[in-house]
């Protein structure tokens, strides 16, 4: 595996009595760290004999190079030699000078620093070249600052470590002869926000040789400079106000798709007279509770996280008998999540090829049965992971480490996903086994503790404030006992699944579209984890930790329900990238009319895609025709206000319907084993015999109905209720008979 090299750039002018202790000094670190390194002399058309003797010193070196080019300036020299090192790929690239007034022990320091920082520049606090160079520098500084508004403190310095990629960025941005590259060089690091540091050397008077730029040429390439500093003020100006405009098309774009898909798609739409799915209906029914001052838990059962909740009770507020709030929340956070996955794609590819990938990335999901009617938690969290994936992806590849603020805030984000649904952390668990795998590689042990230690506190910081929230309606036990304790205890049933078999079962979906988004997933795992030009070394586990963490904690309890993959898609991203990623390297270039062709079929494919949601079959069912609804009707004709149970089945969405608030904690039934929490069956049963209800609303799938228990339950109801209407209705696939029983007198 190659390790990292770095080229050493010393531009030379007329230094015949420098050059040799130039060359043997640094050439000694270029055959300490190895790896390709190489020492690059540019003689800048020299009139003495400094080619000839650097020539001939070179013969006892390796990896020691000579170019010769026409006079043209420092400035000019310096872009030559940067340009060569960089087509030469060199990982690393180091700038002095040939007057040998900079240490070369000095160089180590720099090195040391060089992962966690994208550019080393040294700073000469102390100098030794005489006080018209300490003032023209001073006065350098403030004229940067008043034309470019940034504060630089050296930037002139001919002592930098600059990691290749990101001189990349800024090299082309002046013509071949500019005068001054290191000054703007310096700017631009500051100005674009690049991982700077300044460390303090030492700088000599000149001992040997004549200074090739004096006064008198300095206030002439000064004045020069001024005028260009303005136009590359200008340039830079442009480039921000076009990469602005740039960045809120590309908002626009992805607002576009998670508006026409949430529309088509989301039975929270206003297309979509209700939302038929049971989950939904519990969220909104305890999410608007929180409005009448019900606490989650306590007042009513159920057993997801309280942010879940939180956030249906912001929706509440929009409408109290509606999903439109929800609605809303889902296009904000669908366009997020669209939004970072095109700064994902810019991390291997052109960002040109979002517009190809998105329409199709987007369809797959939305339309995808994992998506379910909308609303569900492995939805709303899909924008956390796919923003933590890119910030941790872009960290990684850079070989930048992330900071302790930027670990801190993944807790948070990490702290928000728990209290959202606990199994879905198992990305930031891999994330953070990661970063402790690759602290103790390197022996930072200290760092380890630190990271893990941050990450923990923003993690903690979510469960806090609920816990606050809970402690004050004294309802802290309720919180732990129903979120911990009931989900890790009486939620599993008996009939769970290996996680072999739940691996299996994913591909006997193989004819949906839910297992195209998981290889897509496990084609972008592999490739860059595979792929030594993007993740090198232990980095090469980040995608593998985070995929599979994920995998195993969303299957924890050995169930596989439709909605349970969603949340890997966010991987899927990668595989499109790494589909164009290696045809563009490995087969050939992708030509613009090929592109704009592509582009064009994806978008234009993105609502034909959609319309293969088995979401659109419930599109064109009107009140008439779902039983909740007209349930809903014949109740609120007696009384708007009566009290329903949805006896021993989820949330029928009648409470949705009728605008009100269950009386009774357990007002649904969840899919858990009686005896491992009879509780509930228990309480439903006494709200029945003690008739605490006006109406009760049964439902079971008409295959079931022949059953014995079936006619049990039936004849249980039937003893204080009386049946006011049955209807058949399909839901999630499967036909469905629902009862609706009056209270008898």
């Amino acid at each position: 595996m190659k390790k990292d090299n770095v080229y050493i750039v010393i531009p030379a002018y007329n230094e015949e009595k420098n050059i040799k202790k130039v060359i043997n000094d640094y050439s000694k670190i270029i055959n300490k760290i190895k790896n390709d390194s190489k020492l690059i002399i540019i003689d800048d058309g020299s009139k003495d004999e400094t080619y000839n003797i650097a020539l001939k010193e070179a013969k006892k070196h390796k990896n020691v190079e000579i170019l010769k080019k026409k006079n043209g300036g420092h400035g000019s020299a310096l872009i030559y030699g940067y340009k060569y090192a960089l087509k030469n790929k060199a990982a690393y690239i180091f700038q002095t000078d040939s007057d040998n007034q900079t240490n070369p022990e000095e160089f180590w320091e720099f090195w040391k620093n060089r992962n966690e920082n994208d550019v080393i520049i040294g700073s000469r606090k102390k100098r030794k070249d005489g006080l018209s160079r300490i003032i023209v520098t001073k006065v350098l500084k403030y004229l940067l600052f008043l034309i470019f508004g940034v504060l630089v403190e050296d930037a002139n310095t001919p002592f930098r470590l600059m990691k290749a990629n990101t001189l990349q960025k800024y090299i082309n941005r002046f013509d071949d002869s500019y005068n001054l590259p290191n000054v703007m060089l310096s700017v631009y690091f500051v100005f674009y926000k690049e991982k700077l540091k300044f460390i303090p050397i030492t700088f000599e008077n000149r001992k040997e040789g004549i200074n090739s730029i004096n006064i008198k040429k300095i206030i002439k390439i000064g004045i020069n400079s001024i005028r260009d500093f303005y136009l590359f003020r200008k340039d830079m100006i442009d480039m921000s106000k076009s990469e602005k405009y740039y960045k809120i098309l590309v908002i626009i774009f992805c607002l576009i798709l998670s508006i026409i898909g949430i529309t088509f798609v989301s039975n929270s739409s206003p297309l979509y007279f209700t939302n038929i799915y049971p989950d939904s209906n519990a969220y909104f029914t305890v999410g608007k509770s929180i409005l009448n001052r019900y606490v989650p838990y306590r007042d009513l059962f159920d057993q997801k996280g309280p942010i879940l909740y939180f956030i249906y009770m912001l929706a509440a507020l929009l409408s109290y008998k509606s999903f439109i709030g929800i609605y809303f929340i889902e296009i904000i956070l669908f366009t997020l999540f669209l939004y970072f996955n095109y700064k994902i794609i810019t991390l291997f590819i052109d960002r040109k090829y979002a517009y190809m990938i998105l329409p199709l990335y987007a369809a797959l999901i939305i339309s995808s049965k994992s998506f379910g009617g909308g609303g569900f938690p492995e939805e709303l969290s899909l924008s956390i992971f796919s923003y933590s994936l890119y910030k941790i992806l872009k960290s990684t590849i850079t070989n930048k480490d992330l900071t302790l603020k930027n670990i801190f805030f993944h807790g948070l984000l990490c702290g928000i996903i728990f209290m959202i649904k606990f199994t879905l952390v198992g990305f930031y668990f891999g994330f953070m086994l990661f970063i402790i795998i690759k602290k103790i590689l390197n022996k930072k042990y200290k760092e380890m503790f630190l990271c893990s230690l941050i990450f923990l506190l923003g993690m903690f910081i979510p469960f806090v404030l609920c816990s606050i929230y809970f402690i004050y309606n004294n309802a802290f036990k309720d919180f732990i006992d129903t979120y911990f304790i009931f989900n890790l205890t009486a939620y599993p049933n008996k009939n769970t699944e290996s996680i072999l078999t739940i691996i299996n079962n994913q591909f006997k979906y193989i004819n949906s579209l839910i297992p195209l988004l998981i290889h897509l997933a496990f084609i972008g795992v592999i490739y860059f984890s595979l792929n030594k030009k993007i993740l090198k070394k232990y980095n090469k586990l980040l995608l593998f930790l985070l995929f599979v963490f994920m995998f195993l904690f969303i299957f924890i309890n050995g169930k596989s329900y439709y909605y349970y993959p969603l949340p890997l898609s966010v991987f899927s991203i990668l595989g499109f990238a790494a589909l164009i990623h290696f045809f563009k390297n490995y087969y050939r270039k992708i030509s613009n009319k090929v592109f704009i062709v592509i582009t064009f079929i994806s978008v234009m494919i993105y609502i034909p895609i959609l319309l293969t949601s088995k979401n659109l079959n419930h599109l064109f069912l009107d009140d008439k025709s779902y039983p909740i609804e007209v349930f809903a009707n014949i109740i609120s004709k007696e009384n708007k206000n009566s009290t329903v149970l949805n006896y021993g089945i989820l949330d029928s969405g009648i409470h949705t319907l009728l605008g009100t608030i269950p009386k009774n904690k357990y007002f649904i039934n969840l899919n858990v084993d009686e005896e491992r929490y009879p509780k509930l069956s228990n309480s439903q049963d006494n709200i029945l015999k003690n008739k605490k209800v006006d109406y009760v609303i049964y439902m079971a799938p008409t295959q079931l109905i022949e059953m014995q228990a079936f006619k049990n339950t039936l004849e249980r109801i039937g003893k204080n209720y009386e049946l006011v209407k049955e209807m058949d209705q399909v839901v999630e696939g499967v036909l469905k008979r629902y009862y609706l029983y009056k209270k008898k007198d």
